[in-house]
C-alpha cells in the first residue's frame, strides 16, 4: 500500500485509496479540539503505519489509582468537571489505544473495550471506560524520549514544553510518537505474549 499526502490538510499522510486522511474525516464528525494530535509528516518515524493511520491514542496519568484501575480493567474520571482532561474520558471509543503512565513510566498499554458509561466510585459519579490491560514487565521510561516528545507535542499533549508530564488525567497523544513508544515497548518486552498479540492485532489489515 502506498501513502500520499492528504489533499485537504496537506499535513497528514493517507493511503492512496482514501479521499481524505482519517484526521480530516474525524474532524468532520467531531469538534476539532477533540482531535488535536495529528499524524505528523515525518514518515520515517512512523514504524507501524497500518496502526497509526486507523487508531486514536490516549495517554493517561493514573498515579495512585493505577493499581486499582489496572487490576479491575478500567479508567475513570468524575463527571461535571471543568477540567478538560477529566471530561476527555467521555471521548474514548472501543478500539482506542491507551498508554497508562505512573511515576514517569508507561506501565501498561490497553485497548478500550467499552464506550464510556455512568459509574459511581467511592460515592463519586463519573465516566468509566473498560479496558483490556497489558501490563509491562519492563515499563518505558519516558524521560529517555525528550527529543521525540518535544518534536511530536503541542499545547494539547500529555507533555509540556520541557518534555515532562502535564498536570491532568487523560490526553490525546500524537500518533507518530505513539508508534515510537510501542516499537520500543515491544523491543523491551519481547517475551510478553499478550503484548505481541496486541500489536499483531493492531497492525493487521
Amino acid at each position: 500500500m502506498r501513502y500520499i499526502l492528504c489533499p485537504k490538510c496537506e499535513v497528514n499522510y493517507m493511503s492512496e485509496e482514501q479521499e481524505i486522511c482519517d484526521i480530516c474525516r474525524q474532524k468532520e464528525d467531531k469538534p476539532m479540539q477533540q482531535y488535536s494530535q495529528p499524524v505528523f509528516v515525518n514518515k520515517e518515524a512512523i514504524r507501524y503505519p497500518k496502526m497509526v493511520y486507523k487508531q486514536r491514542f490516549f495517554y493517561v496519568f493514573q498515579g495512585g489509582d493505577f493499581e486499582d484501575e489496572s487490576a479491575n480493567g478500567y479508567i475513570f474520571a468524575p463527571k461535571f468537571s471543568r477540567n478538560h482532561h477529566w471530561n476527555r474520558v467521555a471521548d474514548v471509543d472501543p478500539g482506542n489505544i491507551i498508554f497508562h503512565a505512573y511515576s514517569g513510566y508507561i506501565k501498561a498499554i490497553s485497548i478500550a473495550t467499552s464506550k464510556p458509561y455512568n459509574y459511581f466510585r467511592n460515592g463519586e459519579q463519573g465516566n468509566r471506560v473498560d479496558c483490556s490491560y497489558v501490563l509491562l514487565q519492563y515499563p518505558l521510561d519516558t524521560k529517555l524520549y525528550k527529543t521525540e516528545i518535544l518534536e511530536y507535542s503541542n499545547d494539547y499533549s500529555p507533555f509540556n514544553k520541557h518534555g515532562t508530564g502535564n498536570q491532568g488525567y487523560l490526553f490525546d497523544i500524537n500518533n507518530t510518537l505513539s508508534s515510537i513508544f510501542i516499537e520500543d515497548i515491544s523491543i523491551n518486552n519481547p517475551n510478553n505474549k499478550h503484548l505481541q498479540n496486541l500489536i499483531q492485532i493492531l497492525t493487521a489489515n
